[in-house]
């Protein structure tokens, strides 16, 4: 059975890397800091959301309710 691949190693690394950059700082500052530079990984494929079909009714608030 083949090892399971670790989820977190590419956020560890990144972690590793800004604290050996910024020597200076505490974990948990480190950790805040490095969450705005982090990017995951563009290996996996972005799946863009379809935009929501329009309500079409007779309503104002453009739905079929018949209340507005």
């Amino acid at each position: 059975m083949p090892a399971k691949s670790d989820p977190l190693a590419a956020w560890r690394k990144h972690v590793q890397k800004f604290r050996s950059e910024n020597p200076g700082l505490d974990l948990k500052t480190a950790l805040t800091m490095a969450k705005e530079t982090y990017h995951k990984s563009e290996k996996k494929a972005v799946v863009a959301k379809a935009p929501k079909a329009a309500k079409s009714g007779h309503c104002k608030c453009g739905g079929t309710c018949g209340k507005c």
